[in-house]
């Protein structure tokens, strides 16, 4: 039997009816994910699963900030990283807490919990404070001495608590947190809004406000992941060692901002091969200190890519770049090589190649070093076990120091009081105390 020009035997016509359906079905749903998800990044993306999140509420135990009328910060903190962690969990993400409860962790106790289970990621939560009641806004914070991909997570967090919070930004900030600098994956700090404004302190005790605070911590970090994920699954099996040769070349004097190159050669002392290629390649960079021994925290070390992928007991030459700071010293640098989205070599305890320069014009001044052991001159021949694992004395960054408790602060200032005060500015990255979780 023939069916008139253009209709489908019964069979046919029903397989297309069923495609239309199914296509209509797709386009349904990816319309309302636009509509409902607008913050997802569209990346391809490994299941949630994968990734483990270290989130930090700041405080705990001991009264730390309290708002105008008696709001304490770490209650705040608290609860919004449970409301937090309720979202990851929810969304099918590995959550650690570094507590549950109104108890005291120590700074280096926070760290060890992301180190010892290999975090993705680590986030710590809290409420800003200062002696002007006026200042409002919310600030994240990273650190550029810290494991890479930091300013990543922290600029994907700031951008969504704006957003849902609709406070004013105050920006992503680099600071030298305990919490951010030694912990060995992508780490941030939020600090939510400031409870010494009468006004935010009244907003932070409402559940809404509460949660869109954390609504914005959770879009930022599954953000974050959507993103650079795939650099944050750091390998629990390497080992890593390297050994420099700057043939001399490393100038002992340099204008302000001077960036100069010359020839380097490394060769590869860890178990695995270094990849020269994106997203986890390793490169040679850098750390600058003052004469001080401190870390110049405003200039990160510039990146000398690898030339190809580099065998274990390879040597590999290249050209190395770095850039003098602007501002007039004696300074050190710290050669190191850094296995991106993963750690610094030195992070996981190799050595670092040091040279000292001066910058403008002044006379250099070796630094002093504490029980240095020798370290590798040249890449051809291997390291003693000392020189793998020496420090310098202002490598030496105990948890326990004393400028990391409030007893520092109060011998100094002669009242807990002026310690919350002089602690809780603009500079609170001095702060560091056991019960601050910064």
């Amino acid at each position: 039997m023939s069916l008139p020009k253009g209709e489908l035997p019964p069979n046919r016509a029903r397989r297309k009816t069923k495609v239309k359906r199914v296509t209509t079905l797709i386009v349904a749903v990816s319309v309302f994910l636009s509509m409902f998800s607008p913050w997802l990044t569209s990346t391809a993306q490994a299941a949630p699963g994968n990734y483990l999140i270290v989130l930090d509420p700041g405080d705990g135990g001991v009264v730390g900030a309290t708002g105008p009328t008696g709001l304490q910060e770490k209650v705040v903190n608290l609860d919004i990283a449970l409301r937090v962690r309720d979202r990851l969990v929810g969304a099918g993400y590995r959550v650690i807490m570094t507590r549950d409860s109104d108890n005291p962790v120590s700074l280096a106790q926070r760290v060890d919990i992301a180190n010892r289970n290999n975090a993705s990621v680590f986030v710590s939560i809290h409420t800003n404070a200062v002696s002007n009641r006026e200042v409002h806004g919310t600030e994240t914070y990273f650190s550029s001495r810290g494991a890479p991909y930091g300013f990543h997570l922290a600029n994907h967090i700031q951008s969504r608590v704006v957003i849902n919070t609709g406070s004013q930004s105050r920006g992503v900030k680099d600071g030298a947190f305990f919490v951010l600098t030694h912990t060995t994956m992508p780490a941030a700090l939020q600090e939510g809004e400031f409870i010494s404004n009468p006004d935010k302190e009244a907003l932070l005790r409402t559940d809404a406000f509460r949660d869109k605070i954390a609504q914005g911590i959770f879009e930022g970090i599954v953000n974050f992941l959507n993103e650079y994920g795939a650099a944050t699954i750091s390998p629990t099996n390497y080992t890593y060692r390297a050994a420099y040769n700057d043939y001399q070349r490393t100038p002992s004097s340099l204008s302000p901002g001077q960036q100069v190159s010359f020839p380097f050669a490394v060769r590869n002392l860890s178990n695995f091969t270094w990849s020269s290629s994106p997203p986890n390649q390793v490169n040679l960079s850098y750390h600058l200190y003052d004469s001080r021994g401190r870390m110049v925290t405003s200039l990160n070390g510039l990146r000398s890519p690898l030339p190809r992928n580099v065998a274990p007991g390879e040597v590999v030459e290249f050209t190395a770049t770095i850039q003098a700071p602007t501002s007039s010293g004696n300074f050190t640098i710290a050669f190191d090589m850094v296995h991106e989205g993963v750690a610094w070599f030195s992070q996981k305890g190799a050595g670092m190649e040091r040279r000292t320069f001066s910058v403008g014009g002044v006379e250099p001044v070796a630094p002093i070093i504490l029980a240095v052991a020798p370290s590798p001159s040249a890449p051809t021949r291997e390291p003693s076990p000392a020189s793998s694992t020496y420090r310098a004395a202002y490598d030496l960054e105990p948890p326990n120091s004393l400028l990391n408790t409030y007893a520092y602060c109060r011998n100094a200032v002669g009242h807990t009081a002026g310690c919350n005060t002089r602690l809780r500015g603009r500079e609170r990255h001095t702060r560091l105390n056991g019960h601050s979780g910064r």
